[in-house]
């Protein structure tokens, strides 16, 4: 071989490694998650727990000093005393109950809650019980009003997911209950009566409490055509696509809410009333009973509907997970890719990030961001679903949901929305007698094993997968005092 061969041959080898060097180095690639073959028997779990005080520490943190600044502000007003005190859960586990030639079938079970409880004390300077001319000023006394609360709110989910062999999902049936229970105490809660006729009236403070509960179920069952294909096998980084499909719907709902207040004062009592005539039914409410008047959803039946479904999806990157084990993972990251237009940015919708691991064939983790007003009115910017033992898992769910049987706990259940309701009415009737008086002021291969797993599992076969809220009279503010309609008119 002569000279000029040979630099022919070097210089090959230096063009194809310059070439290769040059594709490899500033471009990455990574290799694509393919379809994972499920066995029956395996299983993931994630979850979410902590304490309330830890979670919303940043909103906490803000109220003190919105009351430093307020007792700062109101000379009247000399002290605002509050604790807070609870726990809240959420857990989610997958289990393959079903795997042939057909699909699969796996088992959900989710769910979890909150239990909690507070006390708020305002101390200031308050009018004397007693009568009084209208143009009379009443003498002032140190007085501390207080109101304690308990509550818990339960959530749980079971039901089913049928895969077809390319793992897009043909069905699901979800049975979904809620249990809601709250409780209150006042005392010292200021009553002003007027008698317009005497020019009088009458101070009085006075003690109650009230609850309202509720217990819901909803069943629901869901065919998609074609199957809704949410992972897309293989996922590669980039990739994008759209989840199209039909769903069609039907299902029932029952549930009973209740408000009791035998013992709260009559402009209390006044606004339920009023509740209960806008909703045109009386408490307890039974929601098999109302007439909606719509065609679909109507006494407690959901008629059979069909709507299109069209979601697009992307596979934004990779991300370390760490699993409950203390491995770690390079999952992909899987979110919607929705194009939100809405302004201002601080009304947009929370974003979703779901995990898919390649390794455990299947999700390990889920992220929730909150934007705007929604992280700063619950002092969090996200909520991370992380990796958990299946048992682990349902051991949490059953302790968030273990709910002793107390006094206060004998009605139970109701929605968020109608406790925040009467919560609000006490908050700013309380606030504003103290600072407003007077008008001013949530593998697919079995796993590895060495020998301490083994150890752990023994020689039985285990398929755990890693990773595992007087009728006579109306009353409108006027002033300091509540007065009757007709003499509005």
């Amino acid at each position: 071989m002569d000279m000029h061969d040979e630099i022919k041959k070097l210089g090959i080898l230096i063009l194809a490694t310059l070439l290769i060097t040059g594709l490899l180095i500033p471009t990455p690639t990574y290799a694509q998650a393919e379809k994972p073959e499920w066995e029956e028997g395996y299983a993931w779990a994630m979850g979410t727990e902590g304490d309330i005080q830890e979670i919303f520490s940043p909103t906490l943190d803000q109220l003190d000093e919105m009351i430093e600044q307020e007792i700062e502000d109101e000379e009247d007003l000399h002290e605002i005393d509050y604790d807070i005190d609870g726990e809240m859960g959420f857990y989610q586990i997958y289990e393959v109950i079903e795997a042939d030639d057909d699909g699969y079938v796996m088992e959900i079970e989710a769910g979890g809650g909150i239990q909690a409880s507070g006390s708020l004390e305002m101390t200031g300077e308050l009018e004397q019980e007693g009568v009084y001319e209208d143009d009379e000023d009443p003498p002032m006394e140190t007085k501390t009003i207080s109101i304690e609360g308990e509550f818990y709110f339960i959530v749980d989910i079971e039901g089913t997911i049928r895969y077809d062999p390319d793992l897009a999902i043909e069905e699901i049936d979800l049975t979904y209950s809620l249990e809601f229970s709250a409780e209150f105490s006042v005392e010292n809660f200021p009553s002003h009566d007027y008698d317009r006729e005497e020019e009088t009236r009458t101070i009085e403070y006075e003690d109650f409490s009230g609850g309202i509960s509720a217990d819901m179920s909803l069943n629901l069952e869901m065919e998609f055509e074609p199957a809704l294909d949410f992972f897309n096998f293989p996922i590669n980084v980039g990739d994008s696509w759209i989840l199209e499909s039909e769903m069609t719907v039907s299902g029932s709902y029952e549930g009973e809410i209740d408000v009791d207040d035998e013992e709260m004062p009559e402009e209390f009592q006044v606004m339920i009333e009023e509740m209960e005539a806008e909703m045109e039914q009386e408490f307890p409410i039974i929601l098999e009973e109302i007439d909606t008047g719509e065609d679909e959803i109507n006494f407690g039946e959901i008629e059979e509907t069909t709507v299109p479904i069209n979601l697009p999806m992307v596979c934004t990157g990779r991300k370390d997970v760490v699993l409950y084990d203390g491995d770690t993972t390079n999952a992909y990251v899987l979110e919607f890719d929705i194009e939100d237009e809405i302004e201002p940015a601080e009304i947009q919708d929370p974003s979703f990030q779901m995990m898919y691991s390649d390794e455990q064939g299947f999700l390990v983790s889920q992220e929730m961001h909150m934007p705007g007003e929604m992280a700063e009115m619950l002092g969090m910017t996200s909520m991370e679903m992380r990796s958990m033992e299946v048992e682990d898992a349902r051991e949490g769910k059953e302790e968030i949901q273990d709910v002793e049987d107390e006094g206060w706990m004998d009605i139970l259940f109701s929605p968020p929305y109608l406790y925040a309701v009467l919560g609000l009415i006490v908050v700013i009737v309380l606030v504003g007698v103290l600072l407003g008086k007077k008008g001013k002021k949530q593998e697919p291969r079995p796993p590895r094993r060495d020998k301490e797993q083994e150890n752990l599992y023994g020689e039985e076969r285990s398929y755990q997968q890693p990773g595992e809220e007087t009728e006579e009279q109306r009353y409108a503010a006027e002033d300091e005092g509540w007065i009757e309609e007709d003499e509005l008119d």
